[in-house]
């Protein structure tokens, strides 16, 4: 995302025309003209159109050129640019011929016998500005008498191309369910829907560096497809989105159904994308298994769901907060709701509980948390055995049409692919925590030793249980990119999420028990390991202690606090402590009654982490103070909407720096602290990343 503070949004469009009707191209520029004046409106925007003539006739040419010049005085918020094709390059190559030459954030394909809503293109910025992993947002579209046109398609078969292209009427009510699933007419058109397969090309906005990723339009195609071709294109490394709020209107002519040469290049169209997308996936690949299809068909609709996770309330760890979070939000929309977890105290195999309408299943295991590093390794390399012996009776007598699983741990795996082939059902990896890799960066294992080769053989595994994985970050997609894994997996950012409301919190006198009055209480929760860095915060501490208003709080456990604890007490540091993990409802108290949040990453780490206690902060106003990895997402999106203060992990004088003016600025706190909570809004919403898991394998009854 920009920082549009010190720069304007640049928006380009390109409109193919060929002998184009000059009253209705008249119509479809003046509706842009009046979006544009919008967007100028509520943006610093450069606005950019260019109008590509495919006309073969140099008349033709000479027509549009005059035509173009008596409208230009009347289009006064775009820079308007008329632009001849060498010869009929066909519907795709005209645009590519801007595609290639933009320099602009965002990228319009709009065909010129479509009329855009005046508050549509501000709608599609909004939204594409806080959705940083969007690569294409498609619209809502009416024909003129303001019927929708249902154009959010799933992968076509050869079957409903038939049905839509040639087949008889009679034939096509027949099937007429068939092409109501093909059109995603199950889906409710008045809400977002994640996940489109097959884009209308009517009307596209790209964000244009995603676009540029893809090379554009894939010049094999003259007309009809190429839409379908990007879309699948994109969905490997960025999502589709359609967004209601985005309208435009589209005088559809269906030319398919009138003209022979049409359907020859329908059909011609058809087979190079059934070849390229179908025949030549079908076939086992030499080197890496096929990408998996999107969106994800259960052989049922999506009743009941199960989720998988190593911690679960009353843990403090932020990933319990997460889980009992999402879980209300599926009950809410009417989902019963298992979450099933290890727990050292049960005093059974299992045991069942009802909490909130949640079932709860415990299964008793050994403390993974505060065990050794090793002791910890054992127990969670064996949690799907031990997982799968002691709750297989439950598991036998409650079938799931989907499982959740949630990482860290990678060793759900095998647990989940026995899962899936006992209730036949898909799966979603809630993907947190990139191990062993991190593990490599900061120096706990090393490269292609046994150990290392074990652990990536287990990673292997809980990815391929998966049918969609949901990483926590942009950056987190490189990842697989860089490892060659982009193509194997189906993947997508799933942003971390929280509730908007917290219902009974009590204020716990935390400030005053703890003797903190008077101080500004720099604070943070959870796990206190190798990756979090804590030696950041003590040199922090250290950097601060002539500051006698300031004090550093670390709540939480982890195999660290020994060796930290020693550390502040050789240095002599009397404004920092330590204080063991308390219970949930504690917690978010004791977030209520400090000041900042602080996040602290290992330097080394190569893979990004969007830590889970930032929601927490974010949830109760709190500025945020983090020191990271060099590459991490967070940094932009923290300074983008002015939710915090970020620097590199190492840069230990501006992270001071940074300290003192929180400390020492009541009111730039309270605004950093307005804005966070304003970003949680927006973006990290729990109902946002139910919806975003549900899109994949809603179906109807």
């Amino acid at each position: 995302m920009m920082n549009h503070e010190s720069s304007e949004i640049r928006i380009g469009a390109s409109l193919v025309v060929y002998r184009p009707d000059f009253i209705t191209l008249g119509r479809t520029l003046q509706a842009l003209e009046i979006a544009g004046m919008e967007v100028r409106k509520n943006y610093a925007a450069h606005l950019q159109l260019t109008v590509v003539d495919n006309s073969d006739d140099s008349s033709w040419f000479e027509l549009v050129n005059t035509w173009m010049k008596e409208q230009t005085a009347s289009l006064t918020s775009w820079s308007v640019h008329l632009m001849r094709s060498p010869c009929n390059l066909g519907y795709g190559r005209g645009n590519n011929l801007v595609i290639e030459k933009t320099d602009s954030d965002y990228h319009i394909v709009i065909n010129p016998d479509l009329f855009v809503e005046p508050d549509s293109l501000v709608q599609a910025i909004r939204f594409m500005e806080r959705s940083p992993d969007v690569g294409l947002l498609v619209p809502a579209v009416f024909g003129e008498d303001g019927e929708r046109h249902y154009l959010c398609k799933r992968k076509p078969t050869l079957f409903t191309l038939f049905l839509r292209s040639f087949a008889p009427a009679w034939i096509s009510a027949y099937f007429q369910s068939a092409l109501d699933l093909y059109e995603m007419r199950d889906r409710n058109y008045d809400e977002v829907i994640d996940g489109v397969e097959f884009p209308s090309g009517c009307f596209m906005f790209f964000r244009t560096a995603v676009l540029k990723r893809l090379k554009g339009f894939d010049p094999e195609y003259f007309m009809y497809f190429e839409d379908a071709d990007i879309g699948q294109r994109m969905l490997k490394i960025a999502r589709i989105v359609y967004v209601p709020d985005v309208k435009v209107i589209h005088k559809w002519g269906r030319g398919t159904h009138h003209s022979f040469r049409l359907r020859l290049e329908t059909i011609k169209s058809a087979l190079i994308y059934w070849k390229k997308h179908t025949l030549l996936q079908s076939r086992p690949p030499k080197t890496k298994p096929e990408f998996p299809s999107h969106p994800i068909g259960p052989v049922r609709p999506v009743t009941r769901i199960l989720i998988l996770v190593v911690y679960y309330l009353p843990s403090i760890m932020s990933s319990a907060k997460l889980i009992d979070d999402l879980a209300r939000e599926f009950r809410r929309r009417g989902h019963e709701v298992i979450v099933a977890a290890p727990d050292e105290a049960v005093k059974k195999a299992y045991e069942v509980t009802e909490e909130g309408g949640i079932q709860v299943l415990r299964v008793k295991a050994g403390e993974i948390k505060s065990a050794s590093r090793w002791l910890r390794a054992w127990r969670e390399i064996t949690l799907s055995s031990v997982m799968w012996r002691k709750g297989k009776s439950f598991f036998m007598q409650n079938p799931c049409d989907l499982i959740v699983y949630y990482s860290p741990t990678i060793f759900f795996g095998a647990l989940v692919s026995r899962l899936k082939r006992l209730y036949l059902c898909p799966s979603y990896l809630i993907l947190r925590d990139i191990f062993p890799q991190w593990a490599v960066d900061t120096g706990v294992l090393t490269q292609g030793n046994l150990i290392h080769r074990f652990f990536k053989k287990k990673e292997k595994l809980n990815y391929d249980a998966a049918d969609v994985i949901g990483v926590q970050s942009p950056a987190n997609l490189n990842y697989f990119s860089e490892h060659g894994l982009n193509e194997k997996y189906r993947l997508e950012v799933l942003y971390n999420w929280t509730t908007l409301t917290e219902d009974g919190l009590q204020p716990g006198a935390f400030r005053k028990r703890m003797g903190l009055e008077g101080k500004v209480v720099f604070f943070y929760g959870g796990n206190i390991g190798v990756a979090q860095d804590m030696d950041n915060i003590i040199r922090l501490a250290d950097n601060l202690r002539d500051e006698p208003d300031a004090f550093f709080l670390l709540v939480g456990d982890g195999s660290e606090v020994p060796r930290l604890k020693s550390a502040i007490v050789s240095k002599g540091l009397a404004n920092i402590a330590i204080h063991g993990a308390v219970g949930q409802r504690d917690y978010l108290s004791m977030l209520s009654e400090f000041d900042v949040g602080l996040i602290s990453l290992n330097r080394n780490l190569k893979t990004q982490n969007f830590p889970g206690k930032m929601l927490g902060y974010m949830y109760h106003s709190m500025p945020i103070l983090a020191s990271i990895n060099p590459g991490n997402d967070l940094k932009e999106i923290l300074e983008d909407k002015q939710a915090g203060l970020v620097c590199l992990n190492g840069e230990d004088n501006l992270f001071a720096e940074y300290a003192r003016r929180l400390l020492k600025d009541e009111e730039y706190r309270r605004f950093l602290g307005r804005n966070a909570r304003s970003l949680l809004e927006s973006t990290f919403s729990v109902s946002r990343a139910a919806g975003q898991i549900l899109s994949h394998f809603n179906r109807p009854h």
